[in-house]
């Protein structure tokens, strides 16, 4: 009996610490209506303005990461191709987002993300920057939205960073 009290404790407190550093329902209820207000209130230019500071910020902290994007003028921040791509990554990100409560289409998701970056290995592309793109967009985020859940974020950001680092 002793030894079915403490599996079970054991377990208890397994789950319990999982469930911190999951995406739970309430973390993707959170993320998906903080990220909604934000998005849908944005217009282009203020979308224009919340990826050009996230990539600021990311460059800022990855200067080398910089390089990647070359082939889309990611050396100006001001060219129209830099800024189109900016938006198509937070796109993507978007995508992502509306995607966390349906399983299936959330991988499908991320499993497409994940090969177009797979295929850029070649150029120096380390699916690490995933990881690290957390931090910046983070910050952006925090300055825009108010009652930013931070816990919420992080722990679903994890799942998606995770996801897109699924083919790899």
């Amino acid at each position: 009996m002793v030894k079915l009290f403490i599996a079970f404790a054991f377990m208890a407190i397994v789950a319990v610490g999982y469930s911190k550093e999951c995406c739970s329902a309430e973390d993707k209820q959170s993320v998906s209506s903080q990220w909604h207000d934000l998005w849908t209130a944005t217009n282009g230019g203020g979308r224009v303005k919340i990826a050009t500071d996230v990539f600021t910020r990311f460059f800022a902290k990855n200067p080398e990461a910089r390089a990647l994007f070359k082939n889309v003028r990611g050396d100006d921040f001001n060219h129209p191709e830099w800024v189109a791509h900016t938006v198509r990554i937070m796109n993507g990100f978007d995508l992502c987002i509306n995607n966390l409560e349906d399983t299936k289409l959330f991988n499908q998701v991320v499993g497409h993300l994940s090969s177009q970056h797979v295929a850029r290995i070649a150029d120096g592309f380390d699916p690490n920057y995933f990881d690290l793109f957390k931090e910046p967009l983070g910050e952006t985020l925090e300055s825009v939205i108010s009652g930013f859940n931070a816990i919420a974020w992080d722990n679903c950001y994890n799942r998606i960073s995770e996801g897109l680092k699924s083919n790899f």
